[in-house]
């Protein structure tokens, strides 16, 4: 991978046709260009009422990331894409949400893979190419509705130094 601070935005239109097909099972896609936390984003949706289940929000930039244990995620450079996803766990045993950033990790790895990059999952939520961290995956409980929100930021333009 290398540097390119000048690539083009993503293109949610055509995100949004691919992401919210009918086989897709989501349902929303949102794309900012900044944001503090799309994690914090959803959970805060979920707050106000708002059903995230099948919600989709990326953005290219995050500002107060965040990861396990509450540690804080900074230095996040331009070139990541932070990306989360609501889950709805109706019927779905609680015992097993906890599955779900182990399930996000497997995910993100076939991606890359789809891309012909390898990746590998290192236990319990960071994804690796070459060695080096990529990716971090953290998911909460949102409240009041039965719903988890699994995020993962993906540097996705950053330089072997950067990494």
């Amino acid at each position: 991978m290398t540097a390119d601070t000048h690539r083009a935005p993503m293109d949610a239109t055509a995100l949004r046709t691919k992401i919210t097909a009918a086989t897709s099972g989501w349902r929303r896609l949102d794309v900012v260009e900044t944001t503090g936390s799309t994690n914090a984003d959803l959970v805060a949706r979920a707050a106000a009422g708002e059903d995230i289940g099948g919600a989709v929000l990326l953005a290219e930039h995050q500002t107060a990331g965040r990861g396990r244990g509450g540690r804080v995620w900074s230095g996040v450079p331009r070139g990541s894409i932070a990306m989360s996803v609501g889950v709805s766990t109706a019927g779905v045993d609680e015992q097993n949400w906890a599955l779900l950033p182990l399930l996000t990790g497997v995910a993100v790895v076939e991606a890359l893979d789809e891309v012909g990059v390898a990746g590998s999952l290192k236990w319990p939520n960071d994804v690796l190419v070459d060695g080096a961290k990529i990716a971090g995956i953290l998911a909460e409980v949102a409240s009041p509705q039965r719903a988890v929100v699994a995020g993962s930021g993906l540097h996705v333009a950053s330089g072997a130094a950067e990494s």
